[in-house]
């Protein structure tokens, strides 16, 4: 056969992400700290974009629309937001340049729809954070209180730099022995140092090393807590409690008591010691509960708000005549800040109604809490509010939302349907909730095995297997039924 280039054409639908629905796109999904770095930066950028100055005069009377909550008025000066169908639709306008009307930029500017009163006129100061000092630096400096000499600070810095982050010191001896030319003597001096210092448990070559010095740091030295880890720690870890009682001749309380007084001290003490930076939780959205329901509005204070600079009306009706790549250099400065202040407005909008759909759909958790929570999905929430699913997760993306019973993050109330005998399906995170109401009241001497919770919960109208009782039970890092086990007079005496 033989093959020949040729011409065609064809009539074909496809999907066109422009450089505008990327922005809005991207402003959706980047939490509300993250997106006040990138409005100041776009500030610094585009001349033609400016922070609004208030004016305390006009303040004194809130515009149509603010202190009602958002998404509940909108601002005669808010520009006109993009279309709500989907975020990836190109627009007919995108495709057949037109000169816009310069008239409708000038004195435009983005309202956040908070009222403005007294509240606005706190002055909040960031935390600038602090550069922390790492485990290896505390290490020195405690160190150099505690040795003299070249000799016994290089071998220090040796012994520092085999410090793992957990605290544990991973060289063995002879390894130092080795690559420092140290004696046996230095090794044990400088080791036994070493483990002297802040936190307890630094320094040790095991967790069972581990715990014994910080017991002697609270001079327990010699207790029964001491004994059981010095000599019955294979019979700790697997919780044989009547066989260290028979070992050590001791009464099965006093055992139960001991390893209480273990279970108190730290596995990684080098984790005490980070130079993490705190994350501290900025909520996104506020939902507030009023008389007649829950009110959701977009705590976004901290947000600059912008306007087109009027300074540019004087640039573009001076230069009608003037030279093209000026006027262009505007235009497109002009167009690009219109479609950034209509990409915030969009966000604003499009985050308050998938919000306010969550607290229809979730009324009984706001009322009762997160036994009545209900399962519920990224498709039933954009088919509630009329967006695709993918739009749902970009609002959903790394957001919290302070509400009356705390601050949770979005996706907190997307969880998956457990089946029921009753008809309504449960959300799996009641069933967790569950699951800890039912340990939590157990019998601590004959605690409740997997098996006979999820007898329990078929009982209610639940379908549920043991192996998901396992499952959700692990989530909540709870203790299989044997290492739930405690003395009935410890238990009684709890309570």
């Amino acid at each position: 056969m033989e093959m020949k280039p040729r011409l065609g054409m064809e009539m074909r639908q496809h999907l066109v992400i422009t450089q505008k629905v990327q922005l809005m796109l991207k402003f959706l999904q980047i939490p509300t700290l993250e997106l006040q770095q990138v409005l100041h930066q776009e500030i610094l950028t585009n001349p033609v974009l400016e922070l609004e100055e208030e004016d305390p005069i006009v303040d004194e009377k809130p515009k149509q629309g603010e202190g009602e909550g958002e998404g509940q008025g909108e601002s005669p000066s808010t520009p006109a937001a993009a279309t709500e169908d989907e975020y990836a639709t190109a627009s007919k306008s995108e495709q057949e340049p037109q000169e816009p009307d310069w008239s409708d930029f000038y004195h435009e500017e983005y309202d956040s729809g908070f009222a403005r009163g007294e509240s606005e006129e706190t002055e909040f100061l960031e935390r600038t954070p602090v550069a922390g000092m790492t485990l290896q630096e505390s290490l020195r400096e405690q160190m150099h209180l505690l040795v003299g000499g070249e000799r016994e600070e290089q071998l220090v810095e040796y012994l520092i730099g085999m410090i793992d982050e957990r605290g544990y010191l991973v060289a063995g001896d002879e390894e130092i022995m080795k690559e420092t030319g140290a004696t046996p003597e230095e090794v044990a001096s400088l080791v036994q140092k070493l483990q002297s210092c802040e936190p307890p448990g630094i320094g040790a070559r095991d967790l069972r090393e581990c715990l014994l010095l910080q017991l002697r740091a609270k001079g327990l030295e010699g207790s029964l807590a001491w004994r059981i880890l010095d000599e019955q720690f294979e019979n700790l870890v697997k919780r044989r409690h009547a066989e260290m009682a028979r070992e050590l001749k001791v009464g099965i309380e006093k055992i139960q008591e001991a390893t209480d007084q273990i279970a108190t001290l730290m596995p990684h003490p080098g984790r005490l010691v980070t130079t993490d930076d705190i994350r501290y939780i900025y909520p996104d959205l506020i939902v507030e509960k009023v008389v007649d329901g829950y009110e959701v509005y977009l705590n976004d204070r901290s947000i600059p708000r912008l306007r087109i600079s009027p300074a540019y009306e004087t640039v573009l009706q001076g230069n009608r005549d003037g030279d093209p790549k000026i006027r262009a250099y505007v235009q497109g400065k002009l167009s690009s800040a219109r479609w950034l202040i209509q990409a915030i407005e969009k966000r604003r909008r499009t985050m308050v109604r998938v919000m306010e759909a969550i607290v229809d759909e979730q009324h009984e958790f706001f009322e009762h809490g997160i036994s009545h929570l209900r399962p519920m999905t990224l498709q039933d929430i954009g088919s509630r509010v009329g967006i695709h699913e993918s739009t749902v997760a970009r609002v959903t993306k790394q957001k919290y939302v302070q509400t009356p019973r705390g601050v949770f993050p979005m996706k907190f109330f997307f969880s998956s349907r457990i089946q029921t005998d009753f008809g309504e399906d449960a959300s799996a995170k009641s069933v967790k909730e569950r699951i800890r109401e039912i340990v939590d009241v157990e019998d601590k001497a004959n605690p409740i095995s997997d098996e006979k919770i999820a007898k329990l919960l078929q009982a209610e109208g639940l379908r549920i297997a043991r192996r998901t009782v396992a499952k959700y039970r692990e989530q909540m890092k709870i203790d299989k039924a044997q290492f739930r086990k405690r003395l009935a007079k410890r238990a009684e005496a709890a309570e």
